[in-house]
């Protein structure tokens, strides 16, 4: 028999949960999901003959690619540009996720995945890195 503690009530486990919830919330809805310690963050997901690319574009400077490998056989990634060419040193494997930090500036980069063809068979997109067009109008 245990004396002396009281259990949580259900209301009291209800208004717990709900804090919990509530602050959960608050934690994610005040992140950027477009930025990671100041640096541009652009996901990648390479998958069987297909790149997605998280946005169009990007503002000059450190960019942060995240990539991930959701396909069933290995994949490459590779950005390409005039004032750029970086690249992992190997494969990424099936369901591994890698990062890579480059700088670039104001230009448009070619990502790719440089193994066989896969380039040509749509493992290929473009990136726009553009300043950031701010009203200038009169208030």
């Amino acid at each position: 028999m245990i004396t002396g503690r009281k259990l949580l009530t259900v209301p009291g486990s209800c208004l717990l949960l709900m804090c919990l919830i509530l602050s959960a919330l608050t934690i994610v809805s005040c992140g950027n999901s477009n930025r990671d310690n100041g640096d541009n963050v652009v996901k990648v997901t390479l998958s069987d003959y297909s790149m997605e690319v998280d946005g169009e574009g990007v503002e000059p400077g450190q960019v942060l690619f995240m990539v991930t490998n959701e396909g069933n056989m290995e994949h490459g990634f590779v950005i390409e540009g005039v004032d750029t060419m970086q690249s992992f040193d190997d494969h990424l494997k099936p369901g591994e996720t890698r990062s890579v930090r480059v700088r670039l500036q104001p230009s448009r980069y070619n990502l790719y995945c440089p193994i066989d063809d896969h380039k040509n068979e749509v493992m290929a997109n473009v990136l726009k890195v553009e300043e950031s067009e701010e009203d200038t109008t009169p208030g």
